[in-house]
């Protein structure tokens, strides 16, 4: 998706973006949260 964003200029599908970051968001945010809790156990 960066490529597309970087290298696409104005061929951008909005939609398309929306889309990964509707889905996307979310699992990463509890990843990146159960990352720094390990890192906080440690």
């Amino acid at each position: 998706m960066r490529d597309h964003i970087a290298h696409g200029y104005f061929n951008i599908d909005a939609d398309f973006v929306y889309d990964v970051v509707y889905r996307d968001l979310e699992p990463l945010k509890e990843a990146i949260g159960k990352l720094i809790s390990n890192l906080n156990n440690q």
